[in-house]
């Protein structure tokens, strides 16, 4: 039987933005993320009050803050990739 992986709040929020990146609904995010809406609404109001994304007209959408924080996590990942092999 499949048992999909659990993800951190961490990687959740991580998905979060880079659905954010073109401007979306919440409900665009919602399958993106394949996440449930209750969860969903945490994370992106975490988001918007760290200043992670902004939300106008119904669309949410990244901000500079946002995407440096994506850039750091990629490079967090390469580095844990590259120590790891």
């Amino acid at each position: 039987m499949f048992s999909p992986k659990r993800r951190t709040r961490l990687e959740l929020l991580v998905e979060v933005l880079q659905a954010c990146i073109k401007p979306a609904m919440k409900t665009e995010i919602l399958y993106k993320v394949r996440a449930i809406h209750t969860i969903l609404s945490q994370v992106l109001s975490e988001a918007h009050r760290k200043s992670l994304v902004n939300k106008s007209r119904n669309r949410y959408h990244i901000t500079a803050k946002g995407l440096s924080f994506l850039n750091k996590w990629q490079e967090l990942q390469a580095f844990l990739k590259e120590e790891s092999t």
